[in-house]
């Protein structure tokens, strides 16, 4: 029998922009169970659905909110600090596609969305440190960044120990070393996203300054837990009381412990992809998410997801995170 390694796709194309090319992601090979693509998603049709969707719970939010968007295409690293950034003039919330991390937040930011500006203001939220839209306050890193301030802003909640209540055992903890001012040294000239117009000696400029925003941090290890792949099969077959305690809209976090990059963007990190968990009406999970290999969003099936990823070299298991409701 000949073992095939499902591989993932880099998390955050705004992480690893034009460092190498997309790799194919787990479960790439497996039937879609795709609803149909809305022919055009204006901002007039978002707008209709907020209104529209109030008093749907969040979960259910998070369900219909990302049926809007499925057959959209994967972009890579779509989103910046919009004409006003210093780095990347890309805009700050978009509907024509996505990558894997700005498909979760602008469907995150929808699922709590009293209004079309409280959208904008959330997407901010969930995207910077204290809401600050500025390159160097962005939650570039999941393990570091992304997660803990996500969690500690009212977005989200850890849902692992809670999925893994009477199985704590098996819980497991990924650490890596965040190398933030290499990773800044790393830049290129062509992860620039400007609109102006510069010079050649003007960009370089700008480049060396990007680089010196490096000097501002420092190293620092983040921790992450999370449950094997292998938690979620029993004898070979789906342990499906242990999926059922997944949260529908939940956030799923693939888990790469001390995935060594430096070589390629001057850091480790313990994330590569980031997807939605969805259940459909018969209460089937499945997992929707920005794919780069068939450069759409996608739904496949959790558990054969999962079972591509079982005795990866690299990949682990997963994070969870509960979409919180909005606080009042």
């Amino acid at each position: 029998m000949i073992k095939r390694f499902a591989r993932t796709s880099l998390l955050f194309s705004l992480v690893l922009a034009s460092a190498f090319t997309p790799r194919a992601q787990a479960g790439e090979g497996v039937a879609l169970t795709e609803t149909v693509l809305v022919a055009d998603t204006p901002e007039s049709l978002v707008r209709e659905w907020i209104r529209d969707s109030q008093l749907q719970s969040v979960s259910e939010r998070m369900r219909s909110a990302s049926g809007l968007f499925v057959g959209r295409p994967y972009l890579s690293d779509p989103l910046g600090e919009g004409l006003g950034g210093r780095y990347d003039q890309d805009p700050r919330y978009r509907w024509d596609g996505f990558d894997c991390t700005t498909f979760v937040e602008t469907i995150i930011a929808l699922a709590g969305a009293s209004s079309f500006e409280d959208f904008e203001r959330r997407m901010d939220g969930i995207r910077y440190l204290s809401g600050r839209v500025d390159f160097t306050m962005r939650n570039h890193f999941p393990s570091l960044d992304w997660i803990p301030n996500n969690q500690r802003a009212g977005y989200l909640l850890d849902q692992v120990r809670e999925v893994m209540a009477g199985r704590e055992g098996e819980i497991s903890l990924a650490r890596a070393v965040i190398d933030k001012p290499r990773w800044y040294s790393f830049k290129k000239d062509s992860q620039l996203q400007l609109r102006e117009e510069l010079s050649p000696s003007e960009r370089a400029q700008r480049l060396r300054e990007w680089h010196a925003e490096g000097q501002a941090f420092q190293a620092e290890q983040a921790e992450l837990e999370y449950i094997p792949f292998s938690s979620f099969f029993r004898d070979g077959e789906p342990d499906r009381e242990l999926a059922d305690r997944i949260a529908s809209g939940a956030i799923v976090n693939i888990v790469r412990p001390n995935w060594d990059l430096t070589s390629l963007i001057g850091t480790h990190m313990n994330v590569s992809h980031q997807m939605l968990l969805i259940r459909d009406g018969e209460g089937r999970a499945f997992l929707r998410h920005a794919s780069s290999v068939r450069m759409r969003v996608v739904d496949q099936d959790f558990f054969e997801v999962l079972r591509s990823y079982l005795g990866h070299p690299t990949a682990r298991g997963i994070q969870v995170m509960r979409v919180l409701p909005p606080s009042l």
